[in-house]
């Protein structure tokens, strides 16, 4: 699953959620143009993988990926 955030600030957070009945295993993100970072990703809940990046400059629109690698776990 992904998720994306396109803005011209110097902040963005994005989260991905899995399917209904399925679980993150685990996840990740990516960004676009500029000078910037991600500074964070991690699981935000049993069913979503949630990332927050930042831009040094805040001069150029750029988008915020976050995946979610999901499956169906067994109880």
């Amino acid at each position: 699953m992904t998720n994306s955030d396109t803005n011209n600030t110097n902040s963005w957070v994005a989260t991905a959620t899995c399917p209904a009945g399925q679980m993150v295993l685990g996840g990740g993100a990516s960004r676009t143009a500029g000078i910037g970072f991600i500074s964070s990703t991690y699981p935000s809940a049993a069913d979503s993988w949630t990332a927050t990046a930042g831009d040094v400059f805040n001069n150029t629109t750029q988008t915020l990926t976050v995946y979610a690698i999901c499956a169906t776990v067994a109880p």
